[in-house]
Order: structure tokens, then C-alpha cells, then sequence
């Protein structure tokens, strides 16, 4: 199926929001989102950043779950609609009402944004 200019534009939008959270709330540059979200070769997360093509839905759904400092996630509605708050309070999960100090809270909120090959590293390491 051949692409509309208003397929084209919505895409550009879309790489634009996506460019703009990871810089201006995560303060991460391609090659530091290109790790955390798993992408073997940087150069991929820059052809999206330049809108040339799309993210997957698995790695859509692995940059809305990277808390910013200040605990917020993605906002799926901004991001594909430009509508809304750029981030949202998460909804508390079970380990977050199991933890009760900061540092156990800083431990998972880190692990969280490690792509999941070095947390499994980091498991052997500890366990």
C-alpha cells in the first residue's frame, strides 16, 4: 500500500515526540536510548529521530515504560496524537507497593531502564 503524504506527516510527528521525550525528560541521546531500548546499531533510532521510518510496537511499549527522574512515563495519547501532557504518573505496580525505601525504589526504577540483557547480566552477578 502505497504511503499518503498525511501517512508521511503523521510519522514526521511522531519521530519528533518520540526525539523530544528522550532528550528534553530522559536527557538521553540516541546512542543511550538505542542501549536501553536494545537496538544493536544506533543508526536505527537515528533513522527514526529523522523520520525516515517508525519504532515497533515492542520498542514503542519498552520507551513508554522508562520513568524520568521524577517517576512520570510516556504518554502513548501525546505521543500519537500530540494531544494530552507529554508524560503521565505510572500506575503503581506490585513492586512498587512492595518497596518502601528510596534506594529500593532507585534499584528497580534503574533496572527498569537497563535493556534486558544486562539485567540479566546483573542477576548473575548477584544471585
Amino acid at each position: 500500500m502505497p504511503q499518503t503524504k498525511k501517512d508521511a506527516q503523521l510519522r514526521r510527528k511522531i519521530c519528533q515526540r518520540i526525539k523530544a521525550f528522550s532528550e528534553n525528560y530522559l536527557g538521553l541521546g540516541s546512542r543511550e536510548l538505542s542501549n536501553v531500548l536494545g537496538y544493536g546499531d544506533p543508526s536505527t533510532l537515528r533513522s527514526v529521530w529523522r523520520a525516515e521510518s517508525l519504532p515497533s510496537i515492542e520498542k514503542i511499549v519498552a520507551l513508554s515504560k522508562i520513568e524520568t527522574d521524577e517517576g512520570y512515563i510516556l504518554n502513548l495519547n501525546w505521543l500519537f496524537s500530540g494531544e494530552g501532557e507529554v508524560c503521565v504518573q505510572p500506575r503503581k505496580s506490585q513492586v512498587d507497593k512492595m518497596t518502601t525505601s528510596s534506594v529500593e525504589k532507585k534499584l528497580v526504577t534503574t533496572l527498569r531502564k537497563m535493556p534486558v540483557q544486562k539485567q540479566r547480566s546483573l542477576l548473575n552477578i548477584i544471585t
